[in-house]
């Protein structure tokens, strides 16, 4: 069995929407649950998750997600 070594999360309402162990795995099952929602791209959240561990994502409807990544193994 291998280690965790990440976890992300989406997060709407204070409820988990959506989780995955890999971020490019994680932008696109992002990007099939928010279709029209212009998620960007892989290389862009890797950056950004450099910086913060949570990322504010708004959609049209105003729905507000929080992205993030709740766990970094190293």
């Amino acid at each position: 069995m291998k280690a965790l070594r990440k976890l992300y999360t989406a997060n709407l309402d204070n409820e988990v929407v959506l989780f995955a162990t890999n971020l490019k795995d994680f932008i696109e099952a992002f990007d099939k649950l928010e279709p029209a929602a212009n998620v960007r791209n892989y290389a862009y959240y890797r950056r950004e998750f450099m910086k913060t561990s949570i990322i504010p994502f708004t959609v049209k409807d105003n729905k507000i997600y929080n992205l993030q990544e709740v766990y970094k193994g190293d």
